[in-house]
């Protein structure tokens, strides 16, 4: 009887792991679903991931990864819509608040070249060109009014803010697809690549890009040798958009 008690017990020890291991494949899987739209997508131009952290108390710190992708003229995914009318560049970002300590992101900016023109960071009501990836319900956008360029003749940086009760993004949290739109081209290369800075709540300071390796695309004026090249890889990035699985266009836009 002792032996097949102990046996029993081992049966029932084996079923909790396999129950442990499946529930926590579940979840990995189901936060895969989202995470990694921008920066996985081959379709763009350009697309990636970032990482900026700020040690704060000994071990902890404050830290976000921001993805990105550029998208050439009338390539950019189908639950977007492109205020350009396919004629411009668009810039796309997303903030994942991946802190150690309960922190909340309250502000996003992004440096520009004043020399290059952008343009469609919020729409005539200044509601955010911003966007969810269909399914997720937990994304965050700014503030109505809370994006915009720092100065509209020459802007030297874009901003998203987030600083109120229902926009800033938590630990753990994330934002919707954050955009605006330019005629230009990203730099080849990390080539005239932009620093960040997130900004979180007191008494905490800001993190920044600290690196090329940090920076971000934006757009650049490109060398005459580079722009025949840039043609190709725009013809290339449109062949390759009509392989992309279309959906039916969802306004997601922050109000």
């Amino acid at each position: 009887m002792a032996a097949k008690g102990h046996k029993f017990r081992e049966i029932g020890v084996r079923f909790a792991l396999v129950a442990l291991l499946a529930t926590a494949l579940l979840v990995v899987g189901s936060a895969s679903t989202r995470a990694g739209f921008l920066a996985d997508d081959f379709t763009a131009v350009t697309h990636g991931a970032v990482s900026l952290t700020k040690s704060v108390y000994g071990s902890l710190s404050f830290h976000a990864d921001v993805e990105y992708a550029v998208y050439a003229p009338g390539t950019a995914p189908a639950f977007f819509s492109d205020p350009s009318g396919g004629q411009h560049y668009i810039y796309a970002y997303e903030l994942s608040n991946t802190s150690d300590l309960d922190v909340k992101i309250q502000l996003f900016t992004l440096g520009l070249d004043s020399a290059v023109s952008v343009a469609n960071i919020a729409d005539s009501s200044n509601v955010a060109y911003a966007y969810a990836v269909p399914g997720d319900t937990d994304a965050l956008g700014p503030k109505t009014g809370g994006a915009y360029f720092s100065t509209p003749a020459k802007p030297t940086s874009a901003v998203w803010d987030f600083n109120d009760a229902a926009h800033r993004i938590p630990q753990f949290g994330h934002s919707m697809i954050l955009t605006y739109t330019s005629p230009n081209p990203p730099g080849e290369n990390g080539l005239g690549w932009k620093s960040a800075t997130l900004q979180g709540g007191a008494p905490l300071s800001a993190i920044k890009s600290n690196s090329p390796a940090e920076y971000l695309p934006v757009p650049v004026i490109p060398e005459p040798t580079t722009l025949g090249m840039l043609v190709v890889s725009a013809l290339s990035a449109s062949f390759v958009a009509l392989f992309r699985c279309h959906r039916r266009p969802l306004n997601h836009q922050v109000h």
